[in-house]
């Protein structure tokens, strides 16, 4: 086993500057040096598409929490422990009051110290549980304990990682392109669905419809859930044309009853009603199709329910509402505060659909349904790949590969 140190022994701990100095959105400009906040890390990696600058002047005036090549950020509230390493395009850059930086020793590894904190996800989760407003303190991570084998060994471990991590990297990108490759061909074939530049007919989404309306919340909220029984989607289940049901919960079959307005059939369309919409997973506007047993499920408040007619191709109308461009409009027509967008329902009836030939819509159709099942293969090899990267992970910080290294 390698030797357990505190991590502030081996590494700096910076927090940002929280004095009157700290920028405001009045010191936010156009170009400068930036400004990182917690939605710039993203699946433990720095994410640079929507930033912030703060001009040369505000950031001479700081005396804490910037940023210098290779150095590791951490995430201290929000999501706890999100970590990623700053080594882009830029030369530094200023962190937020919610963030510090790991500056490694020379006895460390920089890449070896990321992938063990990113092993931590749980433990950083559990050191939130239970609390109104989760954060990490430096005291905490000062005092945490980890595994220091020889500088060398760690590189090993880390150049090892990295590469299992890369052909994640790699599966994730392939399955990015099967997403960009049926955008052109919608593209190609339809314009964008909100400008239309192509001129087809517009039909409003509540003239498609025989029913649209949101679910409810049971009387008793979450205190009516139950172990086992009717799944009760919420907002955290309905995705980009896909459910999630990891974080599902279920209602008894009278609560079931009592909301048998709102009880969904095969093929119902679901869109979210309220959250940010900032990004292309944000919680507003995500819908899906709900491919079940009639009157198997029921929704929450948060979630419409969407029933098309018949004649509608569901799959089509789908794509049209899940597309950037409907992004954009549907952040043109909602309403409320920044961090709690809601979608009228009267917004929702009109939303614009266009309506090409049947037989394009349909051919449309089979080109999406072929790249999904490419798209199919390729999740499963990414899966496959990470839990080769769980493994070899597992492995590194118990040892495991030092032994066989030791053996060989």
């Amino acid at each position: 086993m390698s030797l357990l140190v505190p991590l502030g022994s081996v590494a700096e701990l910076i927090n940002g500057d929280r004095s009157s100095n700290y920028p405001s959105g009045d010191d936010i400009v156009q170009e400068g040096i930036l400004f990182l906040n917690t939605k710039n890390i993203s699946n433990n990696r720095l994410q640079l598409d929507e930033v912030n600058f703060i001009s040369h002047g505000k950031f001479d005036s700081l005396g804490r929490g910037k940023l210098q090549k290779n150095d590791l950020i951490i995430t201290l509230r929000g999501t706890l422990g999100s970590c990623c390493i700053f080594d882009g395009m830029y030369e530094t850059g200023f962190i937020n009051a919610q963030m510090m930086i790991i500056r490694t020793k020379e006895a460390v590894c920089e890449k070896y110290l990321l992938h063990y904190l990113i092993s931590l996800n749980k433990y950083f989760k559990q050191i939130g549980s239970g609390s109104a407003v989760p954060q990490l303190t430096a005291k905490q991570l000062e005092d945490m304990k980890i595994p220091l084998p020889p500088l060398e060994e760690q590189k090993r471990i880390a150049a090892i990682l990295d590469k299992a991590d890369a052909l994640c990297r790699k599966r994730e990108k392939a399955i990015a392109l099967t997403d960009n490759l049926l955008r052109s061909i919608f593209l190609d074939m339809f314009g964008d669905p909100v400008g239309n530049p192509k001129g087809w007919k517009v039909e409003q989404l509540k003239n498609l419809s025989t029913k649209i309306c949101s679910g409810s919340t049971p009387i008793g909220g979450s205190k009516v859930y139950v172990k086992q029984g009717i799944i009760f989607l919420r907002s955290q289940n309905v995705w980009r044309r896909k459910l999630e049901l990891d974080d599902v919960v279920y209602i008894d079959e009278a609560t079931h009853r009592k909301m048998n307005k709102t009880s969904l059939k095969n093929g119902d369309i679901l869109i979210t009603k309220t959250g940010r919409i900032n990004t292309e997973n944000s919680s507003l506007g995500r819908a899906s199709i709900f491919l079940g047993e009639d009157d198997s499920v029921n929704i929450n408040g948060h979630v419409y329910l969407i029933r098309l007619k018949s004649e509608a191709i569901r799959e089509f109308v789908l794509y049209i509402i899940t597309t950037i461009e409907y992004r954009d409009y549907i952040r043109s027509v909602c309403v409320g505060g920044i961090d709690k967008r809601q979608i009228n329902k009267v917004h929702l009836e009109q939303f614009p659909i266009i309506a090409p030939p049947v037989e394009a819509q349909q051919q449309f159709i089979e080109y999406m349904q072929a790249i999904e099942k490419q798209k199919e293969v390729l999740n499963k090899q990414l899966e496959l790949a990470n839990n080769m990267f769980s493994s070899l992970t597992q492995q590194a910080f118990n040892g495991e590969l030092t032994k066989q290294t030791e053996a060989a």
